[in-house]
């Protein structure tokens, strides 16, 4: 449990050493295979320089030890919801991202919709852990990709990604 709050506490400061050393810690403590895979197979659900919309420890966690660790699709930007709840690290993000935010949140609802409707000129995808209330609310703009749910206003067939990801990714 400290590993995880250690983690989260130093993305959202941006040392990317200690939380190189967490995610070492961790990966040695307490990642089963099951979640390796599970989060090596959602990273693989994802377009390069996709964004994707985290929710829980167990898609979280186990992505930031793939991607710091083992180097695997670093490209892939990772946004937890408790973090995006920080006005700071949302200041970070649209820097970093070149994100749009409103100015200030409520609740976590609102912030996990607005990454997608706010920015639809990037590919964001959700995890397939995050509340099923925002899903719910998206539903007509989400298309399952794998083990994670594409944001898109303009239909297509996803059934050739989801084809070529479970035959040559996952």
């Amino acid at each position: 449990e400290l590993y995880f709050e250690l983690a989260k506490y130093y993305e959202l400061k941006g040392d990317k050493a200690q939380k190189k050393v967490i995610c070492n810690k961790l990966r040695q403590s307490n990642l089963n295979p099951a979640l390796r895979e599970y989060a090596y197979n959602t990273l693989m659900s994802v377009e390069q320089d996709g964004i994707l919309v985290t929710y829980g420890e167990d898609d979280t966690y186990p992505i930031w030890v793939l991607q710091t660790i083992e180097n695997v699709r670093t490209d892939v930007k990772i946004l937890h919801y408790n973090l995006l709840m920080n006005k700071s690290y949302r200041e970070k993000i649209r820097t970093e991202l070149g994100l749009n935010f409103s100015s200030e949140y409520s609740n976590t609802i609102k912030i996990l919709k607005d990454v997608a409707t706010k920015n639809r000129n990037k590919p964001v995808y959700y995890s397939l852990t995050v509340s099923h209330l925002v899903l719910k609310e998206l539903k007509k703009d989400l298309y399952t990709t794998g083990l994670a749910l594409k944001y898109s206003k303009f239909s297509f067939d996803n059934s050739e990604v989801l084809r070529l990801n479970w035959e040559t990714k996952f």
